[in-house]
Formats: C-alpha cells, sequence, structure tokens
C-alpha cells in the first residue's frame, strides 16, 4: 500500500510504502510535483496513480490537474496525461477493470465524469454524475459498477447513493444510505460488498461502519465502530483480502494536532 501527499504541518508531496507482511512502512522518493492535499489516488495494472488536489497560500487557492503514475519496481514517477476537466480537489475515483473513473470535486459544477485508460493514457468524457452532491463523496467499485454517494452540495449533505454502469455509460440511484447524512467517509470494497466508515457527520465525525451489499441492493451496519479517532479523509487500501483504515483528520481548519497517523486492519 502506498500513501502520498497531503496535509500535516504543510502541504507535502511525501511518498510512504506499507508493507502487510511486516507490518512496516518505509519512506520513498517524493513525487516531483507540487505539493499538495485532497487528490486522487488509485492503481492499475501493478502501477500507482496520483493527482488533481490543491494548495493553499495566504488567501489563494491553487486546484491541480495533474496525473502521476508511480512505478512500484523502481519507485519512479512518471507524468501521465492531465486530466481534461477543470483542476478540482476532493474529487471521487473507482476503478473497474483497467480503467479508472473521476467525477465530483471541489466545484458546485464539478458533476462532469472521466474514464482514464493507462493502456492508451488517454481520458474520455462520460455520463455527467446527477447526484445532488457532487462535493466529497465516498466511492467503490463492485464488478463492473461504480458507486457513489454522500458528500456535500449546495443544499447541504445528501444520503443518496448512485451506480455507474460502465456498459450503458447511465446512472441509477440505488438504496439511500440509512445512517447519518456525512461527507468525506472512506469508501472501500470486497467482493459483492461496499463498505463505509467514518466522516463527518455533524457536528462531529464518525466511527460507525456500514456495508453495502450490491446484490440485494441493501445497506446495514456492522456491529463493530472503527477504534481509532472519529475521523474524516481517511484512507484505506484491501490487500490480498485485508483491510487497512487509518490517517485522516477530525478538522478541516485544525493544526497538526488533529491530524493523525494511526493505522487499522479490520478483522473480518
Amino acid at each position: 500500500m502506498y500513501v502520498a501527499a497531503g496535509l500535516r504541518n504543510n502541504f507535502t508531496n511525501v511518498v510512504y510504502r506499507y508493507d502487510p507482511s511486516q507490518d512496516a512502512w518505509q519512506q520513498l522518493p517524493p513525487i516531483p510535483t507540487s505539493p499538495r492535499a485532497n487528490g486522487i489516488g488509485f492503481a492499475i495494472g501493478g502501477y500507482g496513480y496520483m493527482g488533481l488536489g490543491y494548495t493553499f497560500s495566504g488567501s489563494s487557492f491553487t486546484y491541480f490537474q495533474d496525473l502521476w503514475r508511480l512505478d512500484t519496481a523502481t519507485t519512479f514517477w512518471t507524468r501521465m496525461a492531465d486530466f481534461p476537466g477543470e483542476g478540482r480537489a476532493f474529487a471521487a475515483v473507482f476503478v473497474i477493470g483497467d480503467k479508472a473513473y473521476v467525477t465530483g470535486g471541489s466545484s458546485a459544477n464539478h458533476i462532469d465524469t472521466w474514464q482514464y485508460r493507462p493502456a492508451t493514457n488517454t481520458w474520455t468524457q462520460k455520463a455527467d454524475f446527477p447526484g445532488a452532491c457532487n462535493a466529497r463523496t465516498t466511492a467503490f467499485a463492485i464488478g463492473t459498477t461504480g458507486y457513489i454517494g454522500l458528500g456535500l452540495g449546495v443544499n447541504g449533505g445528501c444520503k443518496e447513493f448512485w451506480a455507474y454502469d460502465t456498459t450503458a455509460n447511465s446512472w441509477a440511484k440505488v438504496d439511500s444510505f440509512p445512517g447519518t447524512t456525512r461527507y468525506d467517509a472512506i469508501g472501500f470494497a470486497i467482493g459483492d460488498t461496499g463498505f463505509v466508515v467514518g466522516g463527518v457527520s455533524n457536528p462531529d465525525s464518525a466511527t460507525d461502519v456500514w456495508i453495502y451489499r450490491a446484490s440485494a441492493n441493501a445497506w446495514s451496519q456492522l456491529p463493530t465502530t472503527y477504534p481509532g479517532p472519529a475521523l474524516m479523509q481517511m484512507v484505506a487500501a484491501v490487500i490480498a483480502g485485508r483491510i487497512f483504515v487509518g490517517t485522516g483528520t477530525n478538522s478541516d481548519t485544525g493544526g497538526p494536532d488533529s491530524r493523525f497517523a494511526d493505522f487499522w486492519e479490520y478483522i473480518r
């Protein structure tokens, strides 16, 4: 598992690799691009990808469109084709097969959806995301379908979830999330099951854990909670069937004391 960029004392472009067989972290050379936070990350074909995101200086925000590929064998980064939409942060990404899909972002007009194909290093625009909340959403993929929901919109938070059909290039609403409205929750999937952990459930962050079973189009709450601090903007990875969740913050505006480095494994 690789964790790249983010915000702690300042915006950073550092990269760390976690080896679950040794329960050990290793710092790698930094990404050769601007430090940033709240970008996208995904893995396809043995490569890791990182891009988009934002930085802040004084009263000015800078949003990025660049995409970078990590060769995990050499730890060398290569710049790939820039994201064709507007630069943004807080976008959602999911992977189906050998392609990544990116939608949403930090502006109300960021409803565009883009497919990235590493084999040809090209982006293709797809059907716009139709949900009411397009910022700070939660995403995961099950089979050939991507799922996006929760998040923030111009009228506040959402519980709705949407499924994207890659074959039909269309979105359909699925069973709404039954927990409290929230944003910046982490999502991931194993087999037929999607997971949602944490996020901001005003006024506090949440620790409850929910699963979505695509075959039944139904949600249920697990009889467990995330044992770390109640956090938003965490990262998660599934490695050989093992689930890892960690880092995150409990405040968008707080200092280093509001940002955490602990990591946990969920034992099913």
